[in-house]
């Protein structure tokens, strides 16, 4: 965001501020508890950036196991996640001590939501082997999912002292600090992360929805600019700053950047992805009336 268009957002927000009403939106009858299920595509998402999973060399073409595992990957990729996780159990049951074939279990249990299943995983692929990079950087993951923050930032910890250059795990790691209020630091670990992985828009999303939360929306909003130079199609980055836009009462300005949001997600057939958005939107409608009800953030890889 230039400072031109800086100033002109300013310009508008304040205009917005003095005229705002304090209820801006009156629902009628909604009688639904609504409760988002993370699932489909946004499960995917989830695992793709947050789950760490490079590329690896091939096992020994020799061992059975390694078809299964093969198998199970590919059921993985297209979320199929208990047809995978039968795989890898059979992986595990012709080669018990190969660690692999549990990390890869553990990503699947997490993208079913079973973090406690996925870290009791992670902690066997990591016990054969300790070097294991992966393994530490998805169980931050999983432990950072159960509110294990400490424990999250200890792998996470773990896994930058094997591999420096691990983008992922300073961008996860700046979540965790994020949450624990530590601002200074987060936004450091998503500097890193940036810096190693400058073309991932993501990462931009990441450092966005951190200023946000501390109240910076402008800083935000540019993230968010960048992520959308980067990835033109990107809808999260579209929803995000559709939120910022709206906390600084561009009520407008937002509905535009939620609106392409849902129009990207319908053009993509990602039915699950509009269908979470509108409940989140309805949501903090409720939310604003009744501050006690819970709304869940529909993107939570980059929460």
């Amino acid at each position: 965001m230039t400072g031109v268009e800086q100033t002109q957002l300013e310009g508008e927000f304040m205009t917005e501020q003095s005229g705002r009403k304090k209820s801006d939106v009156i629902l009628g009858i909604i009688a639904t508890v609504i409760v988002v299920v993370l699932v489909g595509v946004i499960i995917r998402y989830e695992i793709s950036h947050n789950l760490s999973g490079k590329a690896e060399p091939s096992a020994d073409k020799g061992d059975d196991s390694q078809t299964y595992i093969d198998r199970g990957k590919a059921k993985a990729d297209i979320g199929e996640y208990f047809e995978a996780i039968s795989n890898y159990d059979m992986a595990i049951s012709l080669n018990p001590a190969h660690a692999k074939a549990y990390h890869y279990r553990g990503k699947a249990k997490a993208g079913l939501g079973q973090y406690a299943a996925a870290i009791a995983d992670y902690d066997k692929t990591i016990s054969l082997d300790s070097n294991a990079t992966d393994a530490h950087t998805n169980r931050g993951w999983a432990k950072y999912r159960v509110g294990q923050h400490a424990a999250a930032i200890s792998d996470y910890n773990k896994a930058i002292s094997l591999e420096p250059d691990d983008a992922d795990a300073y961008s996860n790691r700046g979540k965790v600090k994020g949450d624990l209020g530590q601002h200074a630091a987060a936004i450091a670990d998503h500097d890193k992360a940036i810096s190693l992985k400058p073309d991932d828009s993501f990462l931009y999303i990441s450092r966005g929805r951190a200023k946000a939360k501390f109240g910076q929306h402008f800083a935000a909003i540019s993230d968010y600019d960048a992520a959308i130079r980067l990835y033109p199609d990107n809808l999260v980055a579209y929803f995000c700053r559709g939120l910022a836009k709206q906390e600084l009462g561009l009520k407008e300005r937002g509905r535009k950047d939620l609106e392409k949001a849902l129009g990207l997600a319908e053009k993509a057939e990602l039915r699950e992805v509009e269908h979470l958005i509108r409940l989140y939107s309805i949501g903090t409608d409720i939310q604003k009336m009744d501050p006690s009800f819970e709304v869940t953030f529909p993107f939570p890889f980059i929460e």
